[in-house]
This record gives structure tokens, C-alpha cells and sequence, in this order.
């Protein structure tokens, strides 16, 4: 993409975001998140980004998910994952799972954002999730652990989402891909 098709990109991608009145598009309004780069086959995707928080009374989490995932923790304030539904304290590890092809996502089990999860000292999550006997697994270097329904029957987004509720945890959106067209 050339200088000028670069901006007119960026441009129709935040007009079509802030007139949804999504909050993606106020991210990029208020530029609390900001083009990292384009991808696809035909530069067609923009991969958004936000810098991690900086903590000093706590931990940060991770999870990539699904548009429809993020849509539900920005709706409702709870974490809603299929199946293993896993989350990290490697931000790269995760963002793996933003996947990037000639439509920024071909399919329903795409990731599409990535969330950043900050959960305040006290609580040691990993310590309560082992409590509640859910084990780590390893996964190219990084520990995750499974929050939904295919481990123990979801008790770990029960708990984490006592955590939402309470404030005791908070998220932010620190990673997303969108289509020049919007399409996905």
C-alpha cells in the first residue's frame, strides 16, 4: 500500500468504527490504539495495538478471542470462552491467535482481539485457579490455563468473572484486526 492508499485505508476504517459507535472506534478516536501494520494478501488488514499495562500490585493475563467473545465481555462485563477457553500471561504467546489472512477472518474460530486482563494484588489467579483444580499447560513456551466449559465444567470463568464483577479484575482491549471493507 502506498503512503496516500495507506490513509484513505485508515481513514474509511475509522469512520466505519466510530460512526458504529463501537469500541474499537472510540479506541482509535481517542487513539488509545493505533495501527501497528498491515496484512493479508492484500495489505487489506489493519492490525491495531495498544502497549501492555505497566503493574506493580498485580498480574496480567491474556486471551485472544473471537469477535463475537469480545462482544459479550464488552456487553455484559463477563468472559464467556468456548471450549478450552485459555488464558495466559504471554501477551506474544497470545497473539498468535490473531489471525491475519486475505479476509482478515475466513472463519467463526478466528481470533479477531486481544484482551488484556489485569487482576490486583491480592489474589494470586493462578494459585486460586489450582485451588479450584485446574492445571497450567505448556504451550510454546508459554503457561496457560483453561477457563471454559471443556475444564471442569467452567469453573474457571465463574470464578474469573466473580473477579470482573467485583473489579477485583479488569480488562482492556490492547490488540485487534479489521478489514479495509469491513467485511469479515
Amino acid at each position: 500500500m502506498s503512503v496516500s492508499l495507506e490513509t484513505e485505508a485508515l481513514n474509511k476504517i475509522k469512520t466505519r468504527l466510530t460512526n458504529n459507535r463501537s469500541h474499537e472506534g472510540h479506541l482509535l478516536e481517542s487513539e488509545k490504539i493505533q495501527l501497528e501494520r498491515w496484512g493479508g494478501r492484500s495489505n487489506n488488514v489493519g492490525i491495531f495495538t495498544a502497549p501492555s499495562l505497566h503493574t506493580y500490585n498485580g498480574k496480567l493475563f491474556y486471551r485472544t478471542m473471537k469477535k463475537q467473545e469480545f462482544d459479550t465481555l464488552y456487553e455484559k462485563g463477563i468472559l464467556a470462552p468456548p471450549g478450552y477457553g485459555g488464558i495466559t500471561d504471554s501477551r506474544e504467546y497470545t497473539q498468535k491467535y490473531l489471525t491475519v489472512s486475505g479476509v482478515a477472518v475466513k472463519d467463526e474460530d478466528s481470533g479477531t482481539h486481544t484482551v488484556e486482563f489485569y487482576v490486583k494484588a491480592p489474589v494470586d489467579l493462578e494459585a486460586e485457579l489450582k485451588y479450584l483444580g485446574l492445571t497450567a499447560k505448556a504451550e510454546s513456551g508459554a503457561m496457560s490455563y483453561g477457563l471454559g466449559p471443556a475444564q471442569k465444567n467452567g469453573v474457571g470463568a465463574e470464578y474469573f468473572n466473580s473477579l470482573l464483577s467485583s473489579r477485583v479484575a479488569t480488562w482492556r482491549l490492547v490488540a485487534f484486526l479489521e478489514n479495509v471493507s469491513g467485511k469479515r
